[in-house]
């Protein structure tokens, strides 16, 4: 984290490995109409609803509503602005809501999905982020503890694809 000209910017990094090849696990991230319904439907899933508007490249939109008891970011809009298949990156900025509404002026995720060998990847999920210095406060709410689970929730759908094919 570093503080420049009255901001804070930071990065918070958290790191899965799956049991599957990087190239099948890039196949459920890049498809982001896809991944929307594995976050959105598996069991621990804070989301009530998400939505995505477009064809699920550069531009396309997703807007993401949490359940009415989970979190106090309610909803937000993020837009796909890097999809790069070659290097296994897709990156989606906040654009509407969540974090924006809690003072943050710029809030991007990343997933990059890195090979560990012939059947086994590792899902690198990076949350990079500015908010104004007097807003610190609002830190504690970036967390990556929903990413394991979000992670097992695809290696989960990935099993069951593999188990019917």
């Amino acid at each position: 984290m570093a503080t420049t000209a009255g901001l804070i910017r930071g990065e918070l990094i958290v790191s899965v490995d799956v049991a599957f090849s990087a190239s099948k696990v890039w196949e459920v991230y890049a498809n982001t109409h896809q991944l929307a319904q594995i976050f959105k439907n598996f069991p621990a899933s804070a989301f009530e609803d998400i939505q995505v508007v477009g064809d699920g490249g550069l531009g396309t939109r997703v807007i993401a509503i949490y359940k009415p008891a989970g979190n106090p970011l309610k909803q937000f809009t993020e837009k796909v602005v890097t999809l790069d298949h070659e290097r296994r990156v897709k990156e989606v900025e906040m654009i509407e809501g969540g974090f924006l509404n809690f003072v943050y002026i710029f809030f991007l995720t990343r997933f990059e999905i890195l090979p560990k060998g012939p059947n086994m990847a590792t899902v690198t999920r990076s949350m990079l982020y500015n908010l104004r210095e007097d807003s610190a406060a609002n830190l504690s709410l970036v967390s990556a503890a929903d990413a394991p689970d979000q992670v097992k929730a695809v290696e989960d759908f990935l099993n069951g694809s593999s188990t019917s094919n």
